[in-house]
């Protein structure tokens, strides 16, 4: 049973790589890109509309297009990288991070909208805005 879950895992960052190198082969074509990682709340319905072979599974989806003019907000940089150490969030910066994040949703509740997508019982259908 080890060694299957060593191909997966092998297998899964294989697909990651390519998939973001596609990201920047489109980037530098002047297209943007997006990964869904949603499809984790799908996987089974997908196999089936996508008719996968048997030992295949659904890691991700990558949409490719022209990117919007007005891109949608982002989270602020200083929470998606840390130098030499891990940083721990502070109150402050997550509140900040909610406040940035929440112009992306109709509700204004970024909070509400991650738990749909992605949470306990989250559901494929969510879309940002609703």
């Amino acid at each position: 049973m080890e060694d299957k879950f060593a191909f997966f895992v092998l297998a899964a960052v294989d697909a990651a790589l390519a998939a973001e190198n596609v990201a920047l082969a489109a980037t530098a074509l002047g297209y943007g890109s997006c990964f869904i990682g949603a499809v984790q709340n799908a996987a089974g319905e997908i196999v089936k509309l996508l008719n996968l072979p048997p030992l295949t599974y659904p890691l991700f989806g990558l949409v490719v297009g022209v990117p919007e003019e007005d891109p949608p907000p982002r989270l602020p940089l200083e929470m998606l990288f840390h130098v030499d150490t891990y940083k721990r969030y502070t109150d402050v910066g997550l509140d900040n991070a909610f406040r940035v994040m929440a112009k992306v949703t109709r509700s204004g509740d970024w909070l509400r909208l991650l738990e749909r997508y992605a949470g306990r019982g989250a559901t494929s259908t969510c879309v940002a805005g609703r």
